[in-house]
């Protein structure tokens, strides 16, 4: 329902990369989460950190080099980050339930 001029032609590649970095990074914290409680809170917010300045990193590269479609990629981006995070974020709480 969206107009194509709205789109960025990296969205299909965005939505693999979000899919690939949220099982890894999910795969990682439930290795942490295993272990101890307090390794697995410092874990989450090291990587937290970790995603932010590298999805940071990569908004500027890609941003720089394609000045014209910058705007919807960026757009594009953080809506796919707020429904892989909120994603995430439900499944390690669901997960750490189960544990308990």
């Amino acid at each position: 329902t969206i107009p194509l001029k709205y789109l960025s032609p990296a969205l299909p590649w965005m939505i693999i990369f979000f899919f690939v970095f949220t099982v890894l990074s999910f795969y990682f914290l439930l290795k942490k989460k295993k272990r101890k409680l307090s390794g697995f809170i410092n874990s989450y917010l090291i990587l937290t950190t970790v995603k932010l300045l590298f999805f940071l990193m990569i908004i500027i590269i890609y941003s720089l080099i394609n000045k014209e479609d910058a705007v919807n990629f960026i757009i594009g981006f953080f809506i796919l980050y707020l429904i892989f995070t909120s994603f995430e974020t439900i499944q390690i709480l669901k997960v750490q339930r189960r544990i308990k």
